[in-house]
């Protein structure tokens, strides 16, 4: 019976992601979380405190966004810590080495960067070990393949923003079967490179098949969106060398 117990949690966590052939990515780690390569985040400072940490693979302009923007260049491959936690009526953000303690009335922290930046996000805003990270935003590098994220709808969303680069262009698409309940969890597909043909955002079971106008230049970047926050499975986006030899990341 301990068997069979053991072998229904293992689906139950992998479920619909699992592919055959060892366990998943986040059995994986016995210590710390992976780390994803993005171009940016966004995540709700209700729920603190919270810890993240981020690092350049080359050099790089950074913006963090908040009731106000701060901007910093990044000239080497030095891991950043970023603090949030709660003091008062007000929130206190601070990178050791870059920014002083900084406090205001935030209700998010966006992180963005002119090229990937390799963050690792601490386990105690996420779920299922450390596979799904409760988040806002989520910006994705322009690749030649199609990526393939996960989302799990929280807070009952029937809708996600979707588009290049926050501004440049978007839509808020409205979700069929988004609002079955916080167990439900749905394949997003997103396929664009730079200079090449215009990216796509989908998923049918969400009735989510967005096509860019634009075509994406090197600076652009892809995001999806959900101002409820959600949770996202970020696993496709581990770097190789963070993936334990033998293991996969769970994703499609």
């Amino acid at each position: 019976m301990a068997d069979f117990k053991s072998f229904v949690l293992f689906v139950l966590l992998c479920l619909p992601l699992v592919q055959s052939g060892g366990p998943c990515v986040d059995e994986a780690y016995v210590e710390g979380c992976p780390s994803y390569r993005l171009r940016g985040l966004a995540l709700s400072t209700a729920y603190l405190p919270h810890s993240l940490s981020f690092r350049a693979e080359r050099v790089s302009k950074v913006q963090l966004t908040s009731d106000r923007a701060f901007r910093f260049n990044l000239t080497d491959t030095t891991k950043y810590q970023v603090s949030l936690e709660k003091n008062g009526s007000r929130i206190c953000a601070a990178i050791p080495g870059i920014l002083n303690e900084t406090c205001g009335h935030w209700y998010y922290l966006g992180i963005d960067s002119t090229s990937p930046l390799l963050f690792t996000l601490d386990c105690v805003n996420a779920s299922h070990s450390c596979r799904f990270h409760r988040l806002t935003r989520v910006a994705l590098h322009p690749g030649a393949d199609p990526s393939v994220l996960t989302w799990r709808n929280r807070a009952n969303t029937t809708t996600l923003s979707v588009g290049i680069t926050n501004g440049k262009e978007g839509a808020l698409v409205t979700l069929r079967n988004a609002a079955t309940g916080t167990r439900s969890y749905h394949n997003i597909t997103v396929r664009g490179a730079s200079g090449g043909p215009p990216c796509v955002f989908s998923s049918p079971v969400l009735n989510l098949n967005y096509t860019c106008k634009k075509a994406l230049t090197p600076n652009d970047f892809l995001f999806i969106a959900d101002s409820k926050s959600s949770y996202f499975d970020l696993s496709a986006f581990t770097p190789e060398e963070d993936v334990p030899k033998g293991q996969q990341t769970c994703s499609t």
